[in-house]
């Protein structure tokens, strides 16, 4: 009988084993969808962040491409006007040294 018993115990002993270690792999399974759960919250999380950043400079890289295109056109046509008055003041005496510069050379 002291046999049966401790055989009994030794089957106790092991179902109670098989069922700690399927119990610690059902709760090994859980915690791994957790963790991945929470690392594709945290990368979304992230990628969200990066997405708001790179918004916010393709806004401020526009406003300062205006600005400097803005800039430029008040400078070129500034330069422009210049040129034109010059132009406009000088033509005359522009056409006249042309004139004298080729005929010059001709003669």
């Amino acid at each position: 009988m002291e046999y049966t018993k401790l055989v009994e115990r030794i089957l106790e002993a092991e179902k109670t084993a098989k069922q700690m270690a399927r119990e610690a792999t059902e709760q090994s399974e859980q915690q791994e969808k957790a963790l991945s759960s929470e690392i594709e919250r945290i990368k979304e999380q992230h990628m969200n962040q990066v997405r708001v950043k790179l918004f916010e400079l393709e806004r401020q890289t526009k406003e300062q491409t205006a600005a400097v295109m803005t800039a430029m056109d008040t400078k070129y046509a500034a330069a422009l006007f210049n040129l034109e008055s010059a132009a406009q003041n000088n033509h005359d005496a522009w056409v006249d040294e042309l004139f004298q510069t080729v005929i010059g050379h001709h003669t």
